[in-house]
């Protein structure tokens, strides 16, 4: 029997009233977290894209977070992500939700540069209807920003905020973008899994990292820390964190 499709109450030029049902918390609810270093086949019932009416179309889909195209793209490639939890704004998410968006913000960056072959991009994240957020519940935009002055396409309208030509996602072209960019995913974490097990000399899919005392370490905040001197330990914030990091302690952490 095939499976019933959950049509979303949801007009994409329109901001939803309360009480709507929450088109990111249905898709959330429709695709189930996958691994990103080997995503399943665009074939598999999982990320079957009429799942849901408008289609949705999968790149990254973790316990806590997932990702995929908007529907009215600024340009071609444009993401959205979000948690997976009902977080109205950017303030209302965890701190280990705040970190796993900024870990994967920096990965479907670099995938996006791959599958579009466009080196500069918008991230975007707007909190409320005055600030444009069209949708109530947390989510960035990365959105490619193609050079369109070279080729001399002086009146074509390009925005961060929202306003200007939107165009409706094409289906086919989306679904075969969608699959290059979980390719492009699958390699940015393979190759950043095969620096961590050089740190580390051994053969295990884990990341090694300095310990750190009085706060948990991301990857994604590993990137970020700059490691002591000869005297095993330097300092170094960023946010609201103030780091002591100590040279002669690592400690193995399982890649997500």
């Amino acid at each position: 029997m095939a499976e019933d499709k959950i049509v979303q109450s949801f007009d994409p030029g329109a901001i939803p009233a309360d009480g709507d049902p929450c088109p990111f918390c249905n898709i959330a609810a429709a695709y189930p977290p996958f691994e990103s270093s080997s995503p399943p086949p665009a074939s598999s019932p999982s990320l079957d894209p009429d799942k849901l009416t408008p289609s949705a179309f999968i790149v990254l889909s973790t316990p806590s977070l997932v990702a995929f195209l908007d529907i009215l793209p600024l340009s071609h490639g444009h993401l959205l992500l979000c948690p997976r939890a009902h977080r109205p704004k950017l303030t209302d998410v965890t701190a280990r939700e705040a970190a796993e968006l900024g870990a994967s913000l920096r990965v479907l960056s670099a995938a996006l540069v791959r599958a579009t072959g466009v080196p500069d991009w918008n991230v975007v994240q707007n909190n409320g209807a005055a600030a444009a957020q069209v949708v109530g519940h947390v989510h960035y935009h990365l959105i490619p920003r193609p050079e369109i002055r070279a080729s001399g396409r002086f009146r074509e309208s390009f925005t961060m905020f929202g306003r200007g030509v939107r165009r409706e996602l094409d289906d086919g072209e989306a679904a075969a973008l969608a699959e290059r960019l979980r390719g492009s995913v699958a390699a940015v974490v393979g190759e950043e899994a095969g620096r961590g097990r050089r740190r580390g000399g051994g053969s295990c899919d884990c990341v090694v990292l300095p310990k750190i005392y009085g706060h948990g370490l991301t990857e994604w905040q590993h990137q970020n820390v700059i490691m002591g001197d000869s005297t095993g330990m330097t300092h170094y914030g960023w946010g609201f964190y103030s780091l002591k990091v100590y040279q002669s302690k690592y400690v193995r952490i399982p890649r997500l």
